[in-house]
């Protein structure tokens, strides 16, 4: 299950976990209850199926004994593969290559387990704003805001595995408007929230992110079959 879907209580305890202005980490077991490590006071941290890991993960038979490694280098965390494991790493659906800077919110996938990367000192936006005053804030409209729950319905269905976020294809079926008319607000949400500095394909995943950890969207917004 991936870190966003979240019941209740998650979202005080992550809170809470960001008051302590230290890293850490959020994964959800096979039964989706939430566990979060804190990186405070270590520099390496092991994840794998073995139990000799500092993150244990044996309820993945695709995660490798020893899969994957966080280290705290020049004074930030970075994430190595190196070989490690059968099946790769990935850090926003980029296959780990070598040692790989890790920012707040990046989501890493062992086997079919997500886990996400916290550092509350690098969080540009304020994860304890209401929806609301968020949405008042940064000026976004109802429009906007449809267009970017239907980006991030893959993230909102229980039981996803490991999402992507929504094509521009699928959002404008769903909503049944124009495709161009997707681009456009996309483009001006990745303004609203300050992401045209990274590389096109993180864009998308990382709008949600920065919109589900802001209130904006939620579970609430999860689609009724």
């Amino acid at each position: 299950m991936a870190p966003g879907a979240r019941r209740p209580g998650d979202s005080i305890r992550i809170r809470e976990a960001e008051e302590q202005g230290v890293p850490f980490l959020i994964l959800r077991d096979a039964d989706g209850v939430q566990h979060i490590v804190s990186l405070d006071g270590t520099t390496r941290l092991l994840v794998g199926r073995a139990d000799e890991s500092d993150v244990v993960i044996t309820d993945d038979p695709s995660v490798s004994r020893a899969h994957a490694e966080l280290t705290f280098v020049g004074g930030v965390w970075t994430l190595a593969d190196d070989g490690l494991s059968r099946n790769g790493t990935f850090v926003q659906d980029r296959r780990v290559v070598g040692r790989v800077r890790l920012a707040d919110g990046d989501l890493i996938r062992v086997g079919q387990t997500v886990l996400q990367f916290r550092d509350p000192g690098e969080t540009t936006l304020n994860a304890t704003v209401t929806e609301g005053g968020l949405a008042h804030l940064i000026g976004l409209t109802p429009a906007q805001r449809r267009v970017l729950v239907a980006l991030a319905g893959p993230y909102l269905v229980a039981g996803s595995g490991y999402p992507s976020p929504a094509t521009n294809k699928q959002i404008a079926d769903q909503l049944v408007i124009e495709v161009d008319t997707v681009k456009a607000t996309l483009t001006a949400l990745f303004r609203l929230f300050d992401l045209g500095d990274l590389p096109h394909g993180q864009k998308r995943a990382a709008l949600v992110d920065k919109a589900w950890r802001a209130g904006l969207i939620s579970a609430d917004d999860r689609p009724h079959s």
